[in-house]
């Protein structure tokens, strides 16, 4: 019983894996049938002794049972399950990959998963953009809202330079037509996080293409294919710019939002750019307010909303928003013990892991950071289960590897 049990939590994980990047809220039914699975699969007592042994179960947990802690003391009761529900996959995420015997090469086909989800993802929206330009003559839906059909732009974002980090250190692991094949992969990746062009990933691919170009100068002593990734990353945003006036005119049009602190004209609402300056420079005094403990995360929404009223900034806003920054989002709602324990987590992967795996946990670290300064991530299950998952996933697949010797 307990073998074939286990043969289903591993077939369900995978197929979580590839289906995240289409779209989280279908997942249920499988999430469900992993959580039994798991109970049929692995001992009680083999899972505690695994958790007790784990550093990032306690991290995860701890954060979990802060938010937990602090819904219960919310006076928006509604927010606060909702908020609860939303970082359940602190606690239970790590709790079943943790408590499981997964081994590094189960975890390797998990990364795998995810990834070949992200390259499908991105060509099934390429490929519903293509019909509807056959259809309607408009270059726009192969950019940004247009494209990005299954999740918010920057989510999209994150996951596929996460994955295109994860098949650029594969593809140096192989070679011959193997290697060509996964930088091909990679390179669709940050292809399809362009068109989904996020503001703040036309910087994270700028920056990241550095690390790429570092990574295998340094350690795989393949400088064409450094100056090529190198290339990539500064050439693929300029080309994109060129070849959409829309995506150029927004860049240009937030550039003047940011200019001028996020203030527009009497009875002209706020853009994207705009939004997030007046959401930062509001959220800044209800952190001041409770810096230490937090307003409690049911009630952070509400507390901005009195906050922007109060200083007439709402009169910008076109409909009620969150922070749109996880540092400060998780600061207001859990205090600075929270904002403290969101870096520990963000840093984990890569204190547990040593090269060479530790560049796809530079990946991650490095995709979730920055999309968490204009997107609070863990509003979102998109979020939380790509953090949870991809965090678990890669202690679990290198955390045992020796130092490559340099």
């Amino acid at each position: 019983m307990r073998p074939v049990a286990r043969k289903i939590f591993v077939a369900s994980l995978l197929l979580i894996c590839f289906l995240l990047p289409f779209e989280p809220a279908f997942l249920v039914p499988v999430e469900v049938v992993m959580i039994l699975s798991f109970f049929l699969a692995f001992p009680p007592r083999d899972v505690l002794k695994r958790l007790l042994s784990s550093p990032l179960f306690f991290l995860f947990a701890a954060f979990f049972l802060l938010s937990f802690f602090s819904g219960l003391a919310s006076e928006n009761h509604t927010e606060a399950q909702r908020q609860i529900m939303v970082k359940l996959p602190f606690l239970l995420v790590p709790f079943l990959l943790t408590g499981s015997d997964l081994q590094r090469g189960e975890n390797r086909r998990l990364l795998y998963a995810f990834a070949s989800g992200c390259l499908l993802s991105g060509f099934v929206q390429l490929g519903w953009s293509t019909w509807e330009y056959l259809q309607y003559g408009n270059p726009n839906v192969f950019f940004h809202t247009r494209f990005a059909r299954f999740m918010h732009i920057t989510y999209l974002g994150m996951y596929q330079l996460f994955a295109a980090g994860f098949l650029t250190y594969e593809a140096f692991e192989d070679t011959g037509r193997k290697r060509l094949l996964k930088l091909g992969g990679a390179l669709c990746c940050l292809v399809f996080m362009l068109l989904a062009s996020a503001k703040i990933m036309f910087l994270a691919l700028l920056l990241s293409s550095l690390l790429f170009a570092w990574y295998i100068f340094r350690y795989k002593k393949e400088p064409r294919f450094a100056l090529g990734f190198l290339a990539a990353g500064l050439l693929l945003p300029v080309l994109l710019l060129v070849l959409s006036p829309g995506i150029r005119n927004r860049f240009i049009y937030g550039y003047n939002e940011l200019l001028n602190s996020g203030q527009t004209t009497e009875g002209q609402m706020a853009q994207s750019t705009g939004q997030r300056v007046l959401l930062w420079k509001n959220i800044l005094p209800v952190i001041g307010s409770h810096p230490l403990a937090g307003c409690g995360i049911g009630d952070v929404q509400d507390e901005l909303d009195r906050q922007l009223l109060l200083s007439g900034d709402s009169r910008y806003m076109p409909k009620k928003l969150n922070a749109h920054n996880e540092y400060l989002q998780t600061w207001a709602g859990l205090g600075i013990g929270g904002l403290l324990l969101w870096l520990a987590i963000l840093a984990l992967p890569l204190v547990q892991t040593k090269f060479p795996g530790k560049f796809s946990a530079v990946l991650f670290s490095f995709s979730a950071a920055i999309a968490s300064f204009t997107e609070s991530i863990l509003e979102r299950q998109a979020g939380t289960l790509f953090i949870c998952l991809i965090a678990c996933i890669l202690t679990g697949m290198y955390k045992t590897l020796k130092p490559e010797s340099t």
